[in-house]
């Protein structure tokens, strides 16, 4: 990933932190973006978006298991 996309994606998580509106906003954007980029790449054909689609949603439940300890931690320390 760009730096310049991960200095953005970081400054828009730290502004939403403990606003769940703005949290669920920025991941809808980034959803959008993400789904119109696999549209794009399978060239609109829909079995290839599926297996895209399909490889993405495991790849997100793996990278998110592997953050769910950092998950908690923020959760504990800002109650």
């Amino acid at each position: 990933m760009s730096q310049t996309v991960q200095a953005v994606l970081a400054k828009a998580i730290a502004d939403a932190k403990s606003d769940p509106d703005a949290a669920a906003d920025l991941i809808e954007t980034l959803l959008t973006s993400l789904s119109m980029a696999i549209a794009v790449q399978a060239r609109g054909d829909a079995k290839i978006m599926g297996e895209l689609l399909e490889g993405s949603s495991a790849y997100l439940f793996s990278r998110a298991g592997d953050f769910q300890k950092m998950g908690a931690f923020v959760g504990k320390i800002t109650k």
